[in-house]
């Protein structure tokens, strides 16, 4: 989502804000986004040590996310609904700051639940999600990187029978009860000539996966991890999963047919509601960790893999899912953000006119430019004439009123905006959020 807010905004500044225990830690630095750590400990599904050491973190994470706010001044602040995005949500809606979530699960975690009467908005991936939120959500999808969105192809090879490839993988660290049951199952699926299977094991079952493949003479490759996912999984014609939130959103905006194996150890039973979601909608096959066998699973792909018919079917309901009903004029310009752009629709509610204080910023008149393109009526002021308020007052019908310089982004709802009583930063400065 941020690179593709990005891609519309250039000049928007775009930071995250986590933990240094999450995989936030390992990814954002590789990345051009900035991150700020927060000492923060989850309270659900933790140990008594864990639940009391996240008790006695949270005036320390509220403190930070404080810090954090003051620091980066930002003028959306969303959240994601990981434990750390807790206390930067609550101290930005308590500041008077726009804020919006993140529901990527059929039930959303505790930290959104929590936040859900503070926020402006809520984008949510499944529709049964939207009555945790009431009135402020709304179905976006999950956000998901250009290479796993497939646009409708007469070619696609998902239904052929002939040479099937089938996709395992229980995430990046691998899931032990998956590759076991691969495992009992490889003689059976090596007896079919017209599978080829790649199994993504993690580190810990390679060998154990890769000598049972050895042995059966399985037709395929194991791998301890894939970089190239959205390649693997637009090649698969049949994928076999965990039900993770952002696993779901990659197979549906792929098109692939899946069969799910949900943990079951995962909070709040999301990822068994996830699966059933997709189940529900003739998307995918479950199979509850409780019943999995090497015989079952092998039942399974051996059965979808002979029916050609029922994976297009299932590919067509899959598709359908990672399209949410919207304006077609949206579903061009936002096919490969999947919903992200709705993240932005989203934090303005029903307002159809929005009204920019500051619009002489080269961010705020981005956003302007990108609100125009939506059909927003769009006005805006600023207390110096630029050439960039020039071509707003052109492109934006821009009034140039003097009135106080600050960065808000506001639906006007009176004749006069009233400026913010927080705070007036530089008008100039770039539109910014925090993830």
């Amino acid at each position: 989502m941020a690179r593709a807010l990005k891609a519309r905004v250039p000049q928007a500044r775009i930071s995250f804000a986590g933990t240094s225990a999450g995989i936030e830690a390992r990814v954002i630095p590789a990345t051009e986004f900035e991150l700020d750590l927060i000492r923060s400990g989850g309270l659900k599904g933790k140990s008594a040590a864990a639940l009391m050491r996240g008790l006695i973190l949270l005036p320390v994470s509220a403190m930070d996310a404080w810090s954090v706010i003051a620091k980066r001044a930002p003028d959306v602040v969303v959240g994601v609904g990981g434990y750390s995005s807790g206390p930067v949500v609550a101290i930005a809606a308590a500041r008077g700051i726009p804020t919006v979530l993140l529901e990527q699960n059929a039930v959303p975690g505790i930290t959104n639940r929590l936040l859900a009467p503070l926020v402006k908005s809520a984008a949510v991936t499944y529709e049964q999600s939207l009555r945790y939120f009431g009135a402020k959500a709304f179905v976006s999808g999950n956000p998901v990187r250009q290479g796993f969105v497939r646009i409708h192809d007469e070619n696609d090879t998902v239904g052929n029978a002939a040479n099937v490839r089938v996709l395992i993988f229980g995430g990046s660290q691998g899931a032990h009860a998956i590759n076991v049951a691969v495992v009992e199952a490889a003689p059976r699926l090596a007896a079919a000539r017209s599978l080829n299977i790649v199994c993504q094991t993690g580190t810990r079952d390679y060998d154990m996966v890769s000598e049972a493949f050895e042995r059966s003479g399985v037709q395929g490759r194991v791998e301890r991890f894939i970089d190239a996912m959205d390649r693997e999984v637009n090649d698969a014609g049949l994928i076999v999963s965990r039900a993770g939130a952002t696993t779901l959103a990659e197979i549906t905006a792929a098109r692939r047919p899946a069969i799910l194996i949900p943990l079951p150890t995962a909070t709040d039973d999301h990822q068994r509601q996830n699966a059933e979601a997709l189940q529900a909608a003739g998307a995918a096959e479950v199979i509850e960790q409780k019943n999995l066998t090497g015989e079952l699973l092998a039942s399974r792909i051996l059965a979808l893999a002979a029916d050609g018919d029922r994976r297009k079917a299932m590919s067509v309901a899959a598709g359908r899912l990672a399209t949410p009903r919207r304006r077609r004029s949206d579903r061009r310009r936002d096919g490969e953000a999947g919903g992200a752009l709705h993240v932005v629709n989203g934090l303005l509610g029903e307002a159809k006119r929005v009204h920019f204080v500051g619009i002489g910023g080269i961010g705020m008149s981005g956003l302007a430019e990108l609100l125009i393109n939506l059909g927003y009526e769009v006005t805006g002021s600023d207390m110096h004439r630029t050439e960039i308020t020039i071509v707003s007052r052109r492109s934006a019908r821009a009034s140039l009123r003097g009135i106080a310089r600050c960065m808000w982004l506001v639906p006007r709802c009176s004749s006069t905006p009233r400026p913010s009583r927080r705070r007036t930063p530089n008008s100039s400065r770039p539109a910014s959020a925090v993830c």
